[in-house]
C-alpha cells in the first residue's frame, strides 16, 4: 500500500449528443467532470477538485487525505468469496445456461452491475444538479457549482 492522489473513476455515458466521459473521485462524492473526451472530462475533474479543495482551505477546513490504495502492481486479480450454496448452485446453473465459466459470469455481472450503478450515479449527481442532497457549502457540487459561477463572472464570460 501507498499514499497517493485521489483514486480517480472514468466511464462513458450515452447522452442526446452521443458518448460523453465522466471521471469521478470516489472519495469525493460530488467532485466530477465530464466532457466529450476522456481528457476533457480529466481536465474539468481536476478543476473542481482544485475549487472545492480552495473552498475548503478559504472557510479553514481541512482537506480530506486520499486513502491508502494498493499498487496495481501487487493485486492478483483473485478474491476469495464465500456464498450460500442456494447462490452458488444458481450461480452454476445460470454459467451452464449462458455457456460461460462461473469465473467469467461473476466478472459480467460485477462490470455490468457497477457500470449501471456508476451511470446512475452520474444522471442523479450531474445531470439533475445533485438534487438528492442538501445544496449547502458542505456539498462539493454545489461548492464548485458557486465557484464556476465565480470565475465566469469575474472572467467576463
Amino acid at each position: 500500500m501507498k499514499q497517493c492522489d485521489f483514486a480517480i473513476r472514468g466511464y462513458q455515458i450515452e447522452t442526446k449528443e452521443g458518448f460523453e466521459w465522466v471521471i469521478e473521485y470516489p472519495e469525493l462524492p460530488g467532485v466530477t467532470g465530464g466532457g466529450v473526451s476522456y481528457e476533457e472530462a480529466l481536465r474539468e475533474a481536476e478543476d473542481n477538485k482544485r475549487f472545492y479543495f480552495d473552498y475548503l482551505q478559504e472557510s479553514g477546513r481541512s482537506i480530506p487525505a486520499p486513502s491508502e490504495v494498493a499498487d496495481l502492481g501487487d493485486l492478483s486479480g483473485k478474491i476469495t468469496l464465500r456464498l450460500s450454496k442456494s447462490l452458488h448452485q444458481s450461480i452454476i446453473l445460470r454459467a451452464q445456461v449462458e455457456r460461460v465459466s462461473i469465473n467469467a459470469l461473476i466478472n459480467e455481472v460485477l462490470s455490468t452491475y457497477l457500470a449501471a450503478r456508476d451511470a446512475q450515479k452520474f444522471v442523479e449527481v450531474v445531470l439533475t444538479g445533485n438534487a438528492t442532497l442538501k445544496r449547502t457549502d458542505a456539498d462539493p457540487a454545489y461548492v464548485i457549482q458557486e465557484r464556476r459561477k465565480t470565475v465566469r463572472r469575474s472572467s467576463g464570460r
